[in-house]
């Protein structure tokens, strides 16, 4: 802003020197100066209404008073779904838009490269945007059945955990998965490949680990109601996933708390190599 003060001052002179002449009489100039000014004023104005996340907070608290965490997270649903935490996003977030809900946002982001390239290079020399594009898919997707796995626990459903291990082979024997496979992995020979599935398991469970933590520590830091208002604002790909992944709250808490996580938690699958 200091720049465009002194950008400011410097182009009074310069107008006055080249435009005076044709001016008719200080009428015009002042109008042009009081013009520049309304002008600046309005551009401090825009960067002063940008949402921050101190602001957003204050304003989703007035909106939302009561609990955040409700049974099936229906207020939270509603928080991001509101005018105030969307205009957030948009503003927080310019090239991903446009989108119009948190699925959206979800939807349109680009996944992280930082994330997964460590992960990939073990297995791909150099990979490419659509390598990380793939591996997030597989990601969210095997990330979502964790949380099944999660509230069949809960349940005490012992026989759907055979179900759940039939869709995670459904995953890599569908595309773009299966073809993406096919590409970039077909030099891997059986062992590798089973390398290949058993570290990219430990890789979701250890982030979701990661992830239960951060919340675990917002709810610490906030209480649970504003911990997790917080979290939508800070994390809102995070808060998706658990939107999308969680559908009972005390299976969440529960995640959360790091119950479902076991020592050895991979069920190892003998996986053909994808043709």
């Amino acid at each position: 802003m200091r720049m465009n003060s002194i950008i400011y001052l410097f182009a009074i002179p310069v107008f006055m020197v080249t435009h005076i002449s044709g001016c008719t009489d200080t009428e015009e100039l002042n109008q042009f100066i009081g013009n520049t000014a309304i002008a600046e004023e309005t551009e401090v104005a825009s960067v002063a209404s940008k949402p921050t996340p101190e602001i957003t907070f204050a304003k989703l608290r007035q909106e939302f008073p009561d609990e955040i965490l409700d049974k099936d997270f229906n207020t939270l649903k509603k928080v991001t779904t509101s005018k105030n935490y969307l205009d957030f996003l948009v503003q927080t977030y310019p090239a991903v838009v446009p989108f119009e809900t948190l699925d959206g946002f979800l939807h349109v982001a680009p996944p992280p490269p930082k994330k997964y390239e460590p992960f990939l290079k073990e297995f791909i020399a150099t990979p490419t945007e659509k390598d990380v594009t793939n591996i997030h898919h597989m990601f969210l997707t095997y990330r979502h059945l964790n949380a099944e796995m999660h509230q069949i626990t809960h349940e005490g459903d012992i026989l759907g955990t055979a179900n759940l291990i039939f869709k995670r082979v459904e995953v890599v024997q569908k595309d773009p998965i299966k073809t993406w496979m096919a590409d970039r992995l077909a030099d891997l020979d059986q062992k590798s490949l089973q390398k290949f599935f058993t570290d990219f398991e430990n890789f979701v469970i250890e982030t979701e680990k990661m992830d239960a933590r951060q919340i675990q520590e917002l709810f610490e830091t906030y209480g649970k109601e504003e911990g997790l208002l917080w979290l939508a604002i800070l994390e809102p790909a995070l808060t998706g996933q658990v939107l999308n992944d969680f559908t009972d709250t005390e299976v969440f808490f529960k995640w959360v708390k790091g119950e479902f996580f076991l020592e050895n938690p991979i069920i190892p699958l003998n996986l053909p190599i994808p043709q």
